[in-house]
């Protein structure tokens, strides 16, 4: 995958792009966030803060808003959906990559699709972990391919666990400023609407924006990240849209191709 990516979402894109190290996808450049005290209704007593780290003007504690995303993602389930999608001046999508992981203790299925419209291109990796071993198909084309690995033996760690969510977003409100825009309230559920106080040219990004939803408790729900890159002088415009839910009723389940991965891979 061409490295485009500026500082500001070096890490971040290499994770939302399906750049993992796991089912035989590019190494990742993975950060792992330290253990840290999240803010709790008493530490928000005097009303200051409406979320960690986030008070009713916006982002004042990036970090702990960043670890408190962390802690509430590791101690549930969860599922976690992103879509990359690179397009040129006039609109045409030029490559997606799509991400799906589902994650209850340690079973995990990780579903990654990449298309490159050009090249007419694209791949599938399906991976289902049980906290043993991991059974990956991986389809290029029309064929696919089966493997399955010991995680004690190969101590692989599957991909975008919650460390790696928290330390993306860490890194992009490094460098922007993020206002709260208002309050949804829906079902007696809360939540505040994030955006960045200005659109702002990260050279050689162009046009960064943020915009997102947090929880109370501090998890980024939702969010989409849009900037401009130049290769070989052209524009492309990337966004890049993130969900998180299913928390705490995420269920994993085992993949169809399973028995086959087994009977070829024995």
């Amino acid at each position: 995958m061409a490295r485009l990516w500026a500082p500001l979402v070096l890490s971040l894109a290499l994770v939302v792009a399906g750049c993992s190290g796991f089912a035989g996808g590019p190494a990742e450049d993975r950060t792992t966030v330290a253990p840290g005290a999240v803010p709790t209704t008493t530490d928000r007593a005097d009303g200051r803060y409406v979320a960690p780290g986030v008070t009713a003007e916006g982002l004042v504690d990036p970090g702990a808003l960043q670890r408190a995303h962390t802690t509430q993602l590791a101690n549930a389930s969860h599922t976690f959906r992103e879509r990359v999608t690179r397009r040129d001046a006039n609109g045409t999508i030029l490559s997606q990559y799509t991400t799906v992981v589902r994650r209850n203790g340690s079973a995990v299925r990780y579903r990654y699709v990449r298309r490159a419209t050009a090249a007419a291109t694209s791949l599938r990796i399906d991976s289902w972990a049980d906290g043993q071993r991991v059974y990956t198909a991986r389809t290029e084309g029309n064929a696919t391919t089966y493997s399955v690995e010991d995680t004690v033996a190969t101590a692989r760690r599957v991909p975008l666990g919650p460390s790696d969510y928290g330390a993306s977003l860490g890194r992009v409100f490094g460098l922007l400023s993020v206002d709260v825009a208002g309050t949804d309230r829906e079902n007696g559920s809360v939540r505040y609407r994030l955006t960045t106080t200005r659109v702002r040219d990260v050279p050689p990004l162009e046009n960064v924006r943020f915009e997102g939803t947090v929880t109370p408790e501090g998890v980024l729900a939702e969010y989409r990240i849009s900037y401009r890159v130049r290769r070989n002088g052209e524009p492309v415009d990337v966004t890049v849209r993130v969900t998180v839910d299913d928390i705490g009723t995420t269920a994993v389940e085992r993949p169809p191709w399973y028995e086959r991965a087994v009977s070829e891979t024995e």
